[in-house]
């Protein structure tokens, strides 16, 4: 197994840093606020159940949606986790329907253990991204002539983390993540008059961000009668002041002679991202049965973006998820290899930070998935395993001039596990 991981490490982190350059192909209005759409969190097990992860805590899976589930990773193991999706979007309104695809290299992470009850883990994975373009038309009051203005957005943030986690006793653990943000995108527009094709004004807005933020997890966990569990977790992201740069150009274009009417360069100022909170459980069966709820809140009103807020206000989640793997952890061993197949489903509903048209945005949905576990090369089980989870979901609505969203996406995430240090009796 160790030949693999060498040869996939240099692989897929060019394999990600490519794809990180490229342009975002999504094409949503709704990123138009705020930091655009938040991206998919959680890796192959969570996507599956639902987006649940806050009180998962297996020896191994990587969870950096809750850092204190790092110390659960056996001692001397060695876990890394990479992934790609793709979506198929369709935008529709009361006077078109749009339909896109996009495919993305999404994340690559590692997870290792320090001591019997410290762990820890690095990874890289997008944050949120921006891509939008739209053309709105109205007509001025005093003279009837119609106005065209049109908007275009595109860009992304990504999250580097390193974390940590430690376990107190038989029963809690606690951990960090120091997380840096970094990326940058445009929102960009222009008006422009059809009676005068060759007169436009344009404003051109970049914001590149650069800057560190925490966020804390605890877990507790005891064994109950007959083989059961219980986990339970609680997370808290601190309200951070992301620092960055904003440059602004403002452009009038007549009959191709440009004139600037203002420009602004690399000027500093942060972003004010609020307080998250987040709490949940896990209840699991002798690994036959899991059952996992989650719930979370974030008051995005009190965010500013370089001292200005937006069409923003306090959003929540709701997410709840099923595994079930037709054996015990006790008989995987004489099992036949169908049975070791984990399946997955779960879904959720989530008011999101938009406020549009006095109508706070919806997005809710259903997820299934597969756990499938891989064999070595003495056609023995490992821990490494396959997840495929497939997500149907539905953002916004037809009322008030709105647009709904209705989005596919397909996730396929790879977990190789292996051992440090463990030298073979014979060659």
């Amino acid at each position: 197994m160790r030949r693999y991981i060498d040869l996939l490490i240099p692989f897929v982190f060019l394999a990600f840093f490519f794809n990180s350059g490229a342009q975002v192909a999504i094409n949503s209005p709704y990123t138009r606020f705020g930091l655009g759409e938040i991206s998919q969190q959680g890796f192959g097990i969570s996507r599956g159940m639902g987006g649940t992860s806050i009180a998962h805590r297996f020896n191994n899976q990587i969870n950096y949606l809750n850092p204190a589930s790092y110390s659960a990773q056996d001692t001397l193991s060695f876990i890394l986790d990479f992934g790609v999706n793709g979506e198929i979007r369709e935008l529709r309104s009361q006077y078109e329907i749009v339909n896109l695809k996009d495919f993305n290299m999404e994340h690559i992470a590692i997870g290792f253990p320090i001591t019997r009850f410290w762990g820890a883990s690095i990874g890289i994975l997008p944050y949120s991204r921006i891509g939008y373009n739209m053309l709105l038309e109205g007509v001025f009051s005093s003279t009837e002539d119609i106005y065209r203005v049109y908007y275009e957005g595109n860009g992304s943030l990504n999250k580097f983390y390193i974390g940590s986690s430690v376990r107190l006793g038989k029963h809690l653990a606690i951990g960090t993540n120091l997380s840096y943000i970094f990326g940058s995108y445009e929102r960009n527009k222009g008006v422009s008059l059809p009676r005068d094709a060759s007169a436009e004004t344009m404003y051109i807005n970049k914001t590149t961000i650069g800057d560190f933020m925490f966020n804390f997890g605890i877990q507790g966990f005891t064994k109950l009668k007959n083989g059961s569990e219980l986990k339970m977790g609680i997370v808290l992201d601190n309200s951070t002041k992301l620092n960055g740069e904003f440059s602004s150009l403002l452009i009038n274009n007549y009959a191709l002679n440009i004139d600037t009417m203002e420009r602004y360069e690399n000027q500093e100022g942060n972003i004010n991202i609020p307080v998250r909170f987040g709490a949940g459980f896990l209840y699991s069966y002798k690994n036959i049965l899991l059952i996992a709820m989650d719930y979370s809140t974030q008051d995005w009103s009190k965010a500013r973006f370089f001292g200005e807020a937006d069409s923003l206000i306090a959003s929540s989640s709701i997410r709840f998820g099923l595994q079930y793997t037709p054996v015990s952890i006790d008989e995987v061993r004489r099992a036949a290899y169908w049975k070791r197949i984990s399946l997955r489903a779960g879904g959720y509903y989530n008011k999101t930070y938009l406020d549009i048209n006095g109508q706070q945005l919806e997005d809710y949905g259903m997820t299934f998935g597969l756990g499938i576990p891989w064999k070595n090369e003495r056609n023995l089980l490992t821990k490494t395993s396959f997840n495929i989870s497939y997500q149907l979901g539905w953002q916004g609505s037809l009322d008030n001039g709105l647009v709904k969203e209705t989005y596919h996406v397909f996730s396929v995430g790879f977990t190789l596990y292996d051992f440090w240090f463990i030298k073979p009796k014979y060659d």
